[in-house]
């Protein structure tokens, strides 16, 4: 079987939760972790055994080799920064 690589947008209260659901699939690797202040990123991929972080969905995006990605942040950051997660018309009315 093919591994599946993640991103996981927000490590604040339930990111965490994913990365470890994620992990105990056992075909899935958390390649990237995303969260909007770089220092909390980075420590939490620390903290995970995350290899990557950013600060920025954009970025995680950028990465080709992502196959899926778990958005867990706040929803309205979600909103903000859903039109670069999903095609804008599988969202309807997000106000």
């Amino acid at each position: 079987m093919k591994r599946i690589r993640a991103a996981v947008i927000g490590a604040g209260f339930i990111g965490p939760a994913h990365v470890e659901a994620l992990r105990r699939l056992g075909f899935v690797d958390v390649a990237v972790l995303a969260e909007l202040d770089s220092a909390v990123a980075a420590a939490k991929a620390d903290q995970f055994g995350v290899s990557q972080y950013t600060s920025s969905i954009d970025e995680a995006l950028k990465d080709p080799d992502i196959d899926v990605m778990h958005v867990c942040a706040h929803p309205t950051i979600c909103t903000t920064h859903s039109g670069s997660v999903y095609p804008s018309d599988s969202l309807g009315d997000l106000t």
